[in-house]
């Protein structure tokens, strides 16, 4: 049977899913790099639209991982890393995944490939390197944000479970109800993916009236 050579294409906002431009950038450019490196297998898209790299419970790249536990994947190929995750440690678990599997990584921006020994150490040190920069920058934010919220004063957008009146930082009730049930859920054992399905079901809202998402879930958590 032949093996698929798999296109994954990701965009974290509804706005670029609906445009579309982004997804066609990946595609285009990801085609164009299994075609010039002769990449043989079915070439299959997979398209995560409007999802955060900041979990892997994402709709296709989950399907993409039961191929690739099945053996039926040669390589993944992604535009940049961050398209995949922008988390070491779930980047080094697709790694692991990919590597039991005899699947090969490519990211064409960074220009890696995980067939050769070389490729897959360039992967974790620029992983690496990634997720220290975004973590000084988090660092750092944290910070800012603690002082303020220890002022009570707003910062940037109000979170669940809060809101801005007059620059101070004042409960909602019905918001933070949610939060606690997430935790509630979340202790049960439910996945972030079945945790935002029951809030849809019972009709909670999130802060800015969109769709309940496996991302969403997991920022109120990670607070």
């Amino acid at each position: 049977m032949q093996k698929i050579v798999a296109l994954y294409l990701r965009v974290s906002t509804t706005e670029q899913a609906i445009s579309g431009l982004g997804l066609e950038d990946q595609r285009t450019r990801s085609a164009a790099y299994a075609q010039a490196l002769g990449l043989e297998g079915e070439v299959r898209v997979f398209v995560d639209a409007g999802e955060s790299a900041g979990t892997l419970d994402r709709p296709a790249l989950a399907e993409l991982r039961r191929l690739i536990a099945r053996k039926q994947v040669a390589c993944i190929v992604a535009l940049k890393l961050d398209r995949l995750t922008r988390r070491l440690r779930d980047l080094l678990a697709l790694v692991d995944e990919c590597a039991k599997a005899g699947t090969a990584l490519h990211a064409v921006s960074e220009r890696i490939d995980t067939s050769s020994a070389a490729g897959r150490m360039m992967l974790a040190v620029l992983g690496a390197a990634a997720e220290w920069e975004r973590e000084s920058i988090a660092e750092r934010t944290r910070s800012a944000v603690r002082v303020k919220r220890a002022r009570g004063e707003a910062h940037g957008f109000a979170r669940l479970g809060e809101q801005d009146v007059a620059g101070r930082l004042e409960a909602v009730a019905d918001e933070v109800a949610t939060v606690a049930r997430i935790h509630e859920l979340r202790g049960a054992g439910m996945s972030l993916r079945q945790i935002a399905a029951e809030l849809t079901r019972t009709g909670a809202r999130t802060k800015r009236g969109g769709a309940w998402r496996a991302s969403t879930i997991a920022a109120v958590l990670e607070r």
